[in-house]
């Protein structure tokens, strides 16, 4: 690595920093870059170039910029990189600045600045920052290179170098040239620019302009800075050509090398280190360069939303970096949508299932309540506002007939509701490339159930021909907490109807008449025929959805059956009641429906009878609790059915069918002692 040792002459008196002075009327001498251990040495111009011009003044980096001294020893290098004579041996002129280790590298890499047989003059136009690390640093010089034989110039050509710095123990030293600005040694080929190449108000090297005729630029780019042209004049150092392959110190590809980027380091006539007021024309500019859609990125001195999309770090205090999108990225941003869909549960928040809504009037507010425009859903209920503006907004819903707003702001922001009951939504901000499809209407339309109470004459749980409804029974709806939220009265024919609903669980009961119970539950495959209440008067819980009439909740109601009978001492243990056999109190009796299970027990009375009442017709069997001492006597051994005992040897009595109203009271127990 090595040092660009400053035996260039100073600034003569008078001249400006970083301006261009009157070149001398002799040949200056070159440049010399050496190592740090090395001993500088001057190399004088030789006769050959004696009709030469001679060469241009030293740039010097102004008071005030960012990194003064990378800067200054990036331009010498430039400087001496693109100043020769026709006679000078390009590999000692390498070798001076890069030594023998590197010679051959930097041959390489300057090879489109090297024109064997003639001389060249450089000019530097403007050092700026490319990168910057506490050890590294890019400087992208700009630089006018005229190369000719004899006295006549034959072309100029204004070039980008990216020159390579590291630290070392004296400052910045020189590490690598990584571009010089694109291998081509002839400016003709612009005379094919198109209009961005061509347009006087945009200041840029010939690299820059053959980026562009070479197909390289995005065209979502040449717009942009067509677009910026009309606005003001403007400088830039770099697009693709001449800037790093990847971000500094990264392995991230440049936008730059994709041919979506730009560099601008002037703005009007003064530069963007010296134009960083909070009301300066540049400050303007980035402003306006954030609200462009197209713009992904701006990196200037300062940061507009702190997003990332918006940056200012040290580099980019001398320059504004513009990058824009893909040509596969979209360009409708800002945009505003999404849905407006049936909320089928009403609960605000978007299920799966739960379709759109479509032929819906959506419609767009700026932030001063005007109406921008309004669309309608499609068959999936979405909408979307495209092409707008940075700025606020906000939407709203026409609410469809018959139609009802579900609740609002029920859960993430992506799938709830965010109307109010008037359809209308909040304002938001859409920032520039914002794309903000998080806007939704949840609508429900309401819902009813019902249907009908009626005398179940057999008993059986279901409807049949012939069986009247039942008028007068108070019906009660409760929703999914078993809060009680609306009554009615069965009508004529014992039709009800809860209507209006907001969807959600419910159920339904019904308030039992005085001297009637609960036919059998859910008897028949169609919900539409069979009784749905339990012996309290409750059915079950449903959940109804959004424009859902559930007509299929209906009550049977039956007149109550009743059984029982005599628990005896059976004193000749012949299993029949005869004369002055008494009954047996305080013996446990149980009662177990058709399908096995207990539904009752009680004990006997003084005079050993038992009752099981208010039972709901079906099937049934009673069973007795024999108690230790004694046994059950024979059964069924007597012809009459009233007077003989019923239960096997375990207590078991047959099962029996109870129907409506029926009161069987034949149901008896012989117990006796059993064998001495």
């Amino acid at each position: 690595m090595f040092l660009v040792m400053a035996l260039l002459p100073s600034p003569a008196p008078g001249n400006d920093l970083g301006a261009e002075t009157v070149p001398s009327t002799t040949s200056a001498p070159t440049t010399i870059i050496v190592a740090p251990d090395a001993t500088a040495t001057t190399i004088a111009p030789t006769s050959s170039v004696a009709t030469a011009p001679g060469h241009e003044a030293r740039y010097v980096v102004p008071v005030g910029e960012v990194e003064p001294e990378a800067k200054q020893l990036a331009a010498d290098i430039a400087n001496a990189l693109t100043t020769y004579e026709e006679s000078d041996d390009p590999t000692a002129r390498f070798s001076s600045i890069a030594g023998a280790a590197g010679v051959e590298l930097l041959a390489e890499a300057g090879e489109p600045l090297t024109h064997r047989g003639r001389w060249s003059r450089g000019r530097v136009v403007y050092p700026q920052l490319g990168g910057l690390t506490n050890e590294r640093v890019s400087v992208m010089v700009v630089t006018r290179q005229t190369v000719g034989l004899g006295s006549e110039p034959e072309f100029t050509v204004v070039r980008t170098l990216d020159i390579r710095l590291i630290r070392g123990e004296a400052g910045w030293e020189f590490d690598a040239l990584a571009s010089a600005g694109g291998a081509f040694d002839s400016i003709e080929d612009l005379a094919l620019a198109g209009a961005v190449a061509a347009n006087p108000r945009i200041e840029m090297p010939d690299s820059a302009r053959l980026d562009i005729l070479g197909g390289e630029i995005s065209p979502i780019l040449l717009e942009l800075m067509s677009d910026l042209a009309d606005i003001t004049p403007y400088g830039i150092t770099v697009m693709a050509t001449g800037h790093p392959y990847h971000v500094f110190e990264t392995g991230r590809v440049s936008h730059h090398t994709l041919g979506r980027a730009i560099d601008i380091n002037r703005v009007g006539e003064r530069h963007v280190i010296d134009d960083r007021g909070p009301n300066s024309a540049t400050r303007a500019l980035v402003q306006w360069l954030w609200e462009q859609s197209e713009v992904i990125q701006v990196g200037a001195p300062w940061d507009v939303d702190g997003t990332g999309r918006s940056f200012a770090n040290t580099v980019h205090q001398d320059h504004i970096h513009v990058a824009v999108i893909g040509p596969n990225d979209p360009t409708w941003v800002p945009a505003i949508g999404d849905r407006v869909w049936e909320d089928l549960d009403a609960d605000g928040v978007q299920d799966a299932g739960e379709p759109g809504i479509g032929g819906v009037t959506v419609r767009l507010f700026d932030d001063s309540d005007t109406e921008l425009g309004s669309t309608v859903t499609n068959a999936e209920g979405k909408y979307e506002f495209r092409d707008l503006s940075y700025g606020e907004y906000h939407v709203e819903v026409d609410l469809p007939p018959g139609f009802m707003v579900s609740p609002r702001d029920q859960g993430a922001d992506a799938s709830d509701s965010d109307i109010d009951s008037a359809g209308v939504m909040a304002q938001t901000t859409l920032d520039p490339r914002e794309h903000d499809p998080r806007w939704d209407a949840g609508l429900y339309r309401r819902a009813s159930i019902g249907d009908r109470v009626w005398e179940d004459l057999d008993g059986d749980g279901v409807q049949d021909a012939g069986e009247p409804g039942f008028g007068g029974v108070t019906v009660r709806l409760f929703d999914g907490a078993g809060t009680a939220v609306a009554s009615t009265v069965t009508d004529g024919a014992g039709a009800y109807t809860f209507a209006n609903l907001t969807p959600g669980t419910y159920h339904v009961a019904i308030d039992l008449p005085a001297g009637f119970v609960a036919s059998p539950r859910d008897q028949d495959s169609s919900d539409a025929a069979d009784s749905d209440i339990d012996s309290g008067g409750a059915m079950a819980q449903t959940a109804l959805e959004s424009n859902e009439n559930d007509p299929r909740w209906d009550a049977g109601l039956t007149r109550p059956a009743s059984i029982g009978g005599l628990v005896w001492d059976d004193v000749d243990a012949d299993g029949v009641q005869d004369p002055g056999e008494v009954g047996i109190a305080g013996i446990t009796v149980r009662l177990f429906n058709g399908a096995g299970t207990e539904v009752g027990s009680t004990v006997t009375d003084v005079d050993g009878e038992y009752d099981f009442a208010g039972l709901t017709p079906g099937a049934y069997h009673v069973e007795v609790d024999i108690p230790d001492g004694l046994v059950a006597s024979p059964q069924d051994d007597g012809a009459d059915d009233a007077v003989d005992s019923d239960v096997d040897v375990d207590g078991i009595m047959a099962s029996t069918t109870l129907d409506p109203g029926e009161d069987d009271p034949g149901w008896d127990a012989g117990l006796h002692p059993g064998d001495p």
